[in-house]
């Protein structure tokens, strides 16, 4: 309902204005999304201006992260002018041939020094002709997708093998609380609604399933389950609703068959359908959750309105696994 903010900014001056100017120089002329973009840096008493030209307010936006990240006190990106048409292709060509593995490594290693999301954490990177191999161990599935993140978004990154491990400081809990926490997590957030979410946990690794409205309530799902403790892995599986556009009942239900009949070769699995105002009703027993989530996402495809899922899961039930509420899915 209200926020006080009583903090207050106590910000030492750890680097001269020459070397803070050398690492943002750097961090921007490196960066995968700046890639084209020439933007020169002054700096006076850790207080940063910026001036250039980029294609978007989105970039403008990246090159001020990124002079915070490398320490500066304040930064003014007034002087980076956008103009959808900038394109650099000689500038970008130019920085893509001449990185070599060495500069990839000392740069990668300096976004993860900067990075909040990785104070802390003892992360190597080995890189064999733009290769990246990431090691090391983090306390938790954020820190692990912000490395592999910062690594991705470096000039020269051809492919990614990130072998960092989740471990937490104490003993990992039981499936059941860990299921528990996520689930909790999700009702106290006002992005998703729980009630569409099936958590289900095993050896830690956590799976989300059911419909949500928008691409930003599935990615923020498992960013909130991501975060609780004791999460070494997200599946998140979640299907996007799409924007409904009118088909007959008829087209719908002869799409949905033929994609369940591709989808459910295996006589013990098989899921029905049924078809009326654009809702489509699906029956009948899987195996697993993946199975009954791809049951949801073929009827959206197939451009049902609505699935209504009355499809058994047997796996759930024998492994007696934590899963929430009922099998059904029946929105409101």
């Amino acid at each position: 309902q209200q926020i006080v903010n009583e903090l207050s900014d106590t910000h030492e001056k750890l680097v001269s204005d020459e070397a803070l100017k050398k690492e943002i120089e750097e961090l921007l002329q490196y960066s995968v999304l700046l890639d084209n973009a020439k933007i020169s840096v002054a700096v006076t008493d850790g207080r940063v201006i910026l001036d250039g030209v980029v294609s978007s307010d989105y970039l403008r936006s990246q090159a001020d992260q990124l002079a915070y990240w490398a320490g500066a006190k304040h930064v003014d990106v007034r002087g980076i002018r956008v103009d959808a048409l900038h394109s650099d292709q000689d500038l970008r060509i130019k920085r893509y041939e001449q990185v070599s593995d060495e500069e990839i490594r000392d740069i990668v290693a300096r976004s993860w020094q900067i990075d909040p999301r990785l104070v802390g954490y003892d992360i190597s990177a080995v890189v064999e002709q733009g290769n990246v191999t990431i090691t090391g161990t983090v306390a938790d599935v954020v820190a692990k997708q912000a490395a592999e993140l910062d690594a991705r978004y470096t000039i020269g990154v051809r492919k990614i093998d990130n072998q960092l491990i989740v471990k937490w400081p104490e003993t990992n809990p039981p499936d059941e609380q860990i299921a528990t926490w996520v689930k909790e997590a999700l009702r106290r957030d006002p992005y998703v609604d729980s009630a569409n979410v099936k958590v289900d946990v095993e050896n830690s690794h956590v799976a989300l399933y059911g419909i949500v409205d928008s691409q930003l309530e599935k990615e923020h799902a498992g960013w909130i389950a991501s975060r609780q403790i004791g999460v070494v892995h997200i599946d998140n599986s979640l299907t996007v609703r799409k924007d409904w556009i009118p088909k007959s009942d008829e087209a719908i239900e002869k799409d949905l068959k033929e994609r369940l009949a591709m989808d459910f070769l295996d006589p013990e699995n098989r899921v029905t359908c049924k078809v009326e105002n654009g809702v489509a009703l699906l029956e009948g027993s899987v195996d697993s959750w993946f199975m009954w989530q791809d049951a949801v996402a073929q009827a959206v495809a197939a451009g049902a309105r609505e699935p209504h899922v009355m499809i058994d899961v047997r796996y759930g039930e024998a492994n007696n696994t934590p899963y929430y509420g009922p099998f059904d899915y029946v929105p409101r």
